[in-house]
């Protein structure tokens, strides 16, 4: 395809996103222009809807314009990607929970996290664990299980360290 080709593609599609904000702004239904005019397979027979999605699922300049909606409203301009053009409507947005409602869920993921980044410190924290709660193993087998991946945990930590 020349670049010329191209660029009457792209002028294409971009007039066909302003003929269908024309639509909206003349009171027709969002979710049957998505039926009708959509290329994304994906949402097109949902009637352009994508489901909730987080900072981060989408491409940056999709995600910006469909934040910066009020509920209810859509995109007054075609927002360019690389996928095209797009025309977004907010049909509800998820109300943004509390500090204190989500803050033990914060403090256990970032600890998980650092655990996992970090063999040395999960090794430390067993053992502090096994001292503070007193906790013996009498099952031979288990006990030597457990005593096999605290020394694998060891190892790894000290490798780490080098």
């Amino acid at each position: 395809m020349t670049t010329e080709e191209k660029n009457n593609k792209e002028k294409e599609a971009l007039n066909k996103a302003k003929d269908i904000i024309k639509k909206l702004n003349n009171g027709e239904d969002f979710d049957k222009l998505a039926k009708e005019y959509s290329t994304d397979k994906a949402t097109k027979d949902k009637g352009g809807d994508t489901g909730w999605f987080n900072t981060g699922d989408m491409l940056e300049e999709f995600e910006k314009a469909a934040y910066n909606l009020k509920k209810g409203t859509y995109t007054t301009t075609p927002v360019k990607t690389k996928y095209g053009y797009h025309i977004i409507y907010k049909t509800d947005e998820k109300k943004k929970p509390e500090l204190k409602d989500v803050k033990t869920t914060i403090k256990e993921t970032l600890v998980t996290k650092k655990l996992s980044e970090d063999s040395a410190l999960f090794y430390k924290k067993l053992e502090e664990l096994r001292k503070e709660y007193g906790v013996e193993i009498h099952d031979d087998k288990l006990n030597g299980d457990f005593n096999t991946y605290m020394s694998k945990l060891k190892t790894s930590s000290n490798n780490k360290n080098k």
